[in-house]
C-alpha cells in the first residue's frame, strides 16, 4: 500500500505545476509517480489548499446516534460472546427509525473499547510422523465422478504418505446400491 505524502512535498508538486512544468518533468524531478502527480494536481484544482493536507490524523467522530453507539456497547459489556452481526440486529429491530451503522463499525467500535475477545486457538493435534515407505497408506474414493464423455465413474486412488507416491488407482462402473 502507497504512503502519504508530506504536505511540503504536495505544495512543492502544486508549485512546480504552477510554474509551468508538465506532469511528466514534475514526477522525474519529485521521485513520484505520473498518476500520483496528477492526483495532487487535481485535488489542488478541485478543493485549494485544504485538499493537499492527508485526512489521516483527524479525530473521526462517531457518525451514527449516540443511542445506538451507546446501547451498542452496554449490550456487548453484558453479553461479551455475542457478535457485531447479533447487536446489529437486536439494535436494528429496536431502533426501526435510527439509522443503525454496519457490523464492521460495531466491530470497530467493540475494539477501541477494547471489549472484544480475541478468538482461541485450538490445540494442535499430535500427529506421529511417518518414517519409512509403507508405513501408512492413504486410501481416496470418489464416488460417481463425471468423465470428459459424460460418463460418471467411481475412482479409487492407493497411495504412501511418506513418499507420497501413488500406490495404486482404479476406475469402474459405479454400482446400485444392493
Amino acid at each position: 500500500m502507497g504512503q502519504a505524502l508530506p504536505l511540503n512535498l504536495r505544495q512543492q508538486i502544486v508549485t512546480f505545476h504552477q510554474s509551468g512544468l508538465s506532469y511528466t518533468s514534475i514526477a522525474k524531478a519529485t521521485g513520484k509517480s505520473y498518476d500520483g502527480v496528477r492526483k495532487i494536481v487535481r485535488q489542488y484544482k478541485s478543493t485549494g489548499l485544504a485538499g493537499l493536507s492527508t485526512k489521516y490524523g483527524q479525530n473521526r467522530a462517531i457518525q451514527s446516534d449516540k443511542l445506538v453507539y451507546r446501547c451498542a456497547l452496554w449490550l456487548k459489556r453484558h453479553h461479551p460472546q455475542w457478535g457485531a452481526p447479533l447487536i446489529r440486529s437486536i439494535l436494528y429491530n429496536r431502533y426501526p427509525t435510527k439509522a443503525i451503522p454496519t457490523i464492521r463499525t460495531f466491530q470497530l467500535w467493540f475494539r477501541a473499547q477494547s471489549l472484544n475477545r480475541p478468538k482461541s486457538t485450538s490445540p494442535k493435534l499430535n500427529i506421529s510422523q511417518n518414517i519409512e515407505v509403507h508405513q501408512t497408506w492413504q486410501i481416496d474414493a470418489k464416488e460417481r465422478f463425471c468423465i470428459a464423455n459424460g460418463q460418471r465413474v467411481c475412482w479409487l486412488n492407493i497411495s504412501d504418505e511418506y513418499s507420497r507416491s501413488l500406490l495404486d488407482s482404479r476406475v469402474f462402473p459405479p454400482q446400485t446400491n444392493q
